[in-house]
């Protein structure tokens, strides 16, 4: 059962010291409590500034250690936006799980979304899926023009933004990672530490989504345990 941390406060508010924020950005964290967010709070907790989401192989109900929780934004619906944070993923093993934002997320629990993915496995990091429908949507390094799924309406792969070596230099294993994502119409993009990973139009109709909420994911597959972080959460509304 999915627990309420915290009130029901919106969780666009001025943001708080001692971090800065850039002009016309709004905070989503007050950096010392989960005010504003909906999750289970056995595995979302705040630490040294950071929200903390974390899964363990042998807390699993079963032996399959496939395990995803969400940490929800309450009471948002989003337009178009640019959200900008920083993660950390730790991991005990290469393949142990992986971290991601979920966005125009359906309903209260993301069922159906728009996801980027942030894990060690560079051919996948930081590509755009959709949890419940089309599943890969565009890897990185694509520029993809999405018409739809059938024969008569192929997705169009426009072009690469960096070529795929480039993947593992920009990815910091181990250390903080600056995320953007941007959402303006139908056009998607994901941005890690500051190259454009992912430029996805969704010309799709039929599946597209132009507004949502937001979540923070966590996923716990081949390893022991994976722990993910979240800091410096804000959002410009466009």
């Amino acid at each position: 059962m999915v627990a309420v941390i915290g009130g029901g406060v919106s969780s666009f508010r001025k943001f708080r010291k001692p971090h800065e924020i850039e002009s016309g950005f709004l905070t989503l964290f007050d950096g010392s409590t989960l005010t504003g967010w909906r999750g289970d709070p056995k595995v979302w907790k705040v630490r040294d500034g950071a929200i903390v989401g974390r899964l363990d192989a042998n807390r699993m109900p079963d032996a399959s250690n496939w395990r995803k929780e969400f940490l929800q934004l309450e009471g948002e619906i989003v337009e178009d936006f640019e959200f900008r944070l920083q993660v950390f993923l730790d991991i005990p093993e290469f393949d142990s799980g992986n971290l991601g934002v979920c966005y125009r997320t359906s309903n209260d629990l993301p069922s159906i979304s728009y996801d980027l993915d942030f894990e060690p496995i560079w051919k996948y990091n930081c590509g755009l899926r959709e949890i419940g429908g089309r599943d890969m949507l565009a890897r990185p390094t694509q520029i993809v023009h999405y018409h739809g799924s059938s024969k008569d309406e192929p997705s169009d792969l426009k072009g690469h933004l960096v070529d795929e070596k480039r993947l593992k230099e920009i990815y910091r294993q181990g250390e903080w990672n600056d995320l953007w994502i941007r959402a303006v119409g139908s056009r998607l993009t994901h941005v890690l530490n500051g190259v454009t990973i992912v430029d996805f139009t969704d010309a799709d109709e039929k599946w597209r989504r132009l507004a949502g909420g937001v979540s923070l994911k966590i996923l716990l597959y081949y390893g022991p345990w994976v722990e993910a972080r979240f800091r410096h959460l804000r959002i410009q509304k466009l």
